[in-house]
């Protein structure tokens, strides 16, 4: 029996990619032939890959492939585990190489393309490919979806933001190819990676979402004693100017360019000027592909036992969408999905941004907190999905990121992130609308403002809330008449950036966790007066992001 060494060992780790450890064995079970030991690998790794298959890949990067003379090009998105991977150079190379293979397939379908040969290797499919990798990185991964643009009278151009988080490809018909032309596209595909447009123009939205868009401003005017005794002709008036605001920041060629020296040129007029310098016939933008990894990753989820309902809300990608559950047979069936679309003032708040989305204690309503456009969403669930019936707009800059229904009074608390305050609201269990009744501010000017957390007690007579930038901890004692709040308490949370907390079943305790200082810390909490005392701060728990009381 041969043999083995380190330098075998090193040789076929850079061969390969496997462990070190891997490597050994497989050197020692082929009595130290390299080729065989390559094999022993892969057969070892399709074996390896199969137990991965059912780990979720949730994180990974966006890539792109254009061809040499920009008439094709392909975007997608191929899944890992984590970010660490996602990261890793090896990993990133190999979803290049498939870019460049899914730009020359015929197949239309990930399911197509995964069983068709792998041009690097032929030996192999794709998805065979694809098992080779999952047992060489060690985590389990996806190539989850992609999109194919050709154009023959024109080009197709690509963006790539974020590092790979989101891809962006646009078609443009043009007489005229030059670099000018091009760059107009990059242009355009940057402004859909940082506003996300839902349609191209005004003419692709559908008549019925119109249609729905003016029975909810009319009844919100109807809602608002101020709107709702003005004149018909004034009301709807007032309507058509919302819907036009809206198309404006929907539809792509009717939103200001990102990049207008007076901020106010729209995207057709930068595609026209360009178009006119160039003396080109343009038709700006035929046909659009993008696609976002971080659209994979929901950052809240809420399932509803009584009804089977799931809701997840979306960071990245600006949405909420509606899950359900069948508990008899296991079956979970995609029902709705709602994009949000706007900006706000805060550097933050360049899209949408869903943070948090639950249903109201009586379950009548889903509500749905977007930190990037600083809205309170009211949804009815209806048979088909989701329907809007309602908006709570907060202040510009504020960004609502999480809200806590008192238990006994129509009232709500709402943290939010960027100005850290705390707001009291109303809430109209008839018509799922929510109205200001008092602002708390968590900080003081000269302080980091970061707002986290909410949770009340069971019994409603305490608000606790979290400042991220501060890393403290707020009590507040509820008013037994009204729900105002009074501020009892602020402590320190022995931590950097108190992501989440969460009072333990008994309410006796709170748990706090650090997402920068990797920490738990441990207050009592008296029952009586709501105040907090530190018992434990040094609990390691690395990157918390959540906390959930047992």
């Amino acid at each position: 029996m041969a043999a083995v060494t380190a330098a075998m060992v090193k040789e076929l780790r850079e061969m390969t990619g496997a462990g070190m450890m891997d490597c050994k064995k497989a050197l020692a079970a082929t009595d130290g032939d390299m080729d065989a030991a390559v094999d022993f690998l892969r057969e070892k790794g399709l074996a390896g890959a199969q137990k991965k298959a059912g780990r979720i890949a949730a994180e990974g990067i966006v890539d792109v492939c254009v061809s040499d003379d920009a008439k094709k090009a392909v975007v997608l998105e191929v899944n890992a585990e984590t970010d660490f991977v996602a990261k890793n150079e090896k990993f990133r190379t190999y979803v290049g190489e498939v870019a460049a293979q899914a730009l020359k397939t015929s197949a239309s379908t990930t399911e197509e393309f995964l069983n068709e040969k792998w041009e690097l290797d032929p030996s192999l499919t794709v998805g065979e490919k694809l098992s080779s990798m999952i047992s060489i990185i060690g985590e389990n991964m996806t190539i989850r979806r992609f999109a194919k643009v050709e154009e023959n009278d024109g080009c197709v151009v690509s963006y790539i933001h974020a590092g790979g988080k989101i891809g962006v490809l646009v078609d443009v018909v043009s007489d005229v190819v030059n670099d000018d032309i091009k760059e107009m596209a990059k242009n355009v595909a940057m402004q859909v990676a940082a506003l996300h447009p839902k349609y191209t123009s005004d003419k692709e939205v559908d008549a019925d979402y119109l249609a729905r868009e003016r029975e909810i401003l009319l009844a919100q005017i109807k809602n608002d004693p101020k709107e709702a005794s003005k004149p018909e002709k004034v009301i709807m008036g007032m309507i058509e100017g919302r819907v036009k605001k809206e198309l404006k920041e929907i539809c792509l060629l009717d939103q200001p360019y990102v990049k207008a020296a007076d901020g106010k040129q729209s995207v057709a007029a930068y595609v026209a000027e360009v178009a006119k310098a160039n003396n080109a016939k343009v038709s700006p933008v035929e046909r659009l592909a993008s696609i976002e990894d971080q659209q994979a990753v929901p950052c809240y989820i809420r399932y509803n036992e009584k009804t089977g309902d799931v809701l997840t809300a979306n960071y990245h990608g600006g949405f909420v969408e509606l899950y359900h559950y069948d508990k008899e047979d296991g079956a979970f069936t995609f029902v709705d999905k709602k994009v949000h679309s706007g900006s706000s003032v805060h550097a933050n708040q360049t899209s949408p941004h869903v943070h948090y989305t639950d249903y109201t204690p009586d379950e009548k309503w889903i509500v749905v907190c977007d930190l990037g456009i600083d809205t309170v969403f009211t949804y009815r669930r209806t048979e088909t999905g989701l329907e809007e019936v309602a908006q709570y707009k907060t202040k510009a800059g504020s960004g609502p990121r999480h809200l806590a229904f008192h238990p006994t009074f129509p009232i709500a608390y709402l943290i939010c992130e960027l100005d850290a305050t705390v707001e009291v609201l109303s809430y109209d269990k008839e018509n799922g609308t929510f109205t200001n009744l008092d602002k708390i501010a968590l900080t003081t000017e000269d302080q980091q403002a970061w707002g986290g957390a909410i949770h009340l007690t069971r019994d409603g007579r305490f608000v606790y809330a979290s400042n991220r930038g501060f890393d403290a901890l707020y009590t507040f004692s509820v008013d037994a008449t009204n729900g105002l709040l009074t501020l009892v308490q602020t402590v320190d949370s022995y931590g950097s950036v108190p992501r989440d907390f969460h009072l333990s079943y008994d309410e006796a305790y709170i748990v706090v966790g650090h997402q920068e200082s990797d920490n738990l810390t441990l207050f009592k909490r008296d029952l009586e007066t709501g105040q907090l005392t530190l018992l434990q701060k040094d609990f390691y728990a690395p990157e918390v992001v959540c906390v959930v009381p047992q």
